[in-house]
Order: C-alpha cells, then sequence, then structure tokens
C-alpha cells in the first residue's frame, strides 16, 4: 500500500520534485508515492520463508527511500524515532505482520531492523481485514502521512526557491554583462 502524489500536492501538480528525489518518492515512477505496508501471499501452507525475505527488501528499500527525503531537511532522528513500514505475510492458515524500522550506526552504516509485530495462526477474514485497515488508519494515515506531507512540500519549497534564486541569478549576470558579440560590434 502507499499513498498517491495528489496526497501530497492536492490539485497542484507543479510542485518541484527534485530530480534526485524522484525515485524516492516513487520507485515506479507512477502516482505511487512512499510505499508503506508490503504483503505477500502464499497458497494453502507454503513455507514463508520466501515472503519474509521479498518483503524485509522492499521495506528496506522503502524505508530508505524516506530516509533520503529526511536527510535534505535535516530530519534523520525524527526519521529513526518515528518512521515505520510494515509487512504482512500470509497462507492459508498463517498471518505475520512485521514492523519495519531504520538506525544509523557507529560506523556510519543505515541499518534496517524489524519486529515481529503479530503472530496468527488459523486466522480469519475478518481479523487479516481489522490488522490491515487498523495498519492503514491509525499510524499510516494519522502519523505517517502527515510527518511525509511536511518533508514533501518543504523539500519541494526549496527546490523551488532554489530554482528561484538561479533563474534571478542568470537574469542579473545576462543585464550586467553585455553578450560578446555586441562587445564585438562596438
Amino acid at each position: 500500500m502507499f499513498f498517491t502524489l495528489k496526497s501530497f500536492t492536492g490539485e497542484a501538480i507543479d510542485d518541484p520534485i527534485p530530480s534526485e528525489l524522484e525515485k524516492c518518492i516513487s520507485p515506479d515512477g507512477g502516482d505511487r508515492c512512499f510505499p508503506f505496508l508490503f504483503m505477500e501471499v502464499k497458497k494453502a501452507d507454503a513455507d514463508l520463508q520466501d515472503t519474509y525475505t521479498a518483503n524485509l527488501h522492499s521495506a528496506s528499500q522503502a524505508l530508505y527511500n524516506i530516509y533520503t527525503w529526511m536527510v535534505r531537511l535535516n530530519q534523520e532522528e525524527k526519521f529513526y524515532n518515528d518512521v515505520r513500514v510494515f509487512s504482512l505475510v500470509f497462507n492459508a492458515q498463517d498471518l505475520s505482520v512485521r514492523v519495519h524500522r531504520a538506525e544509523m550506526r557507529e560506523n556510519g552504516t543505515l541499518y534496517f531492523l524489524f519486529d515481529d509485530f503479530l503472530s496468527l495462526q488459523r486466522y480469519t477474514k475478518d481479523q487479516a481485514c481489522l490488522l490491515i485497515k487498523t495498519t492503514v488508519a491509525e499510524y499510516a494515515a494519522k502519523e505517517l502521512h502527515p510527518f511525509l506531507k511536511i518533508a514533501f512540500k518543504e523539500v519541494t519549497k526549496q527546490e523551488s526557491e532554489q530554482a528561484m534564486a538561479l533563474l534571478a541569478k542568470r537574469k542579473a549576470n545576462t543585464q550586467s554583462n553585455p553578450s560578446t558579440k555586441r562587445a564585438r560590434r562596438h
């Protein structure tokens, strides 16, 4: 699951996303932004180990992408303390949820961790739906999205200000320095 670009931009679609962060907000290049819940499903009583591995990779990449935005705002501590993404794996009998987070190690390496949050055997459809609804409604909508929306607005504001400053500088240089062609004619 993910947020949409429109949930960050509103009706205005002209917010300047820094080119180096485009893949970090929308890894597939579409309207899907900052994925936060990853689900892998296996048939019947299939072994879930492959699904754990796939979700670990996806969750780690999602955390890294959010981290990249937070670095631009010097918000690393908030990222470490507050940003979480979730993975859910299940087959016909078992359902498991992990909460993924990141921390910076003393050697400067970004390290990705997870905690087993919930494991259900012989779960019901209602239990699974409630779990997903709670994750989306309680954490993603109330905590993660507002935080990411502020980050999005701040980063795009910085990008816009940098673009305007560059444009003003070019304009000033053009007005104060006559072109070399004119200089040669005189």
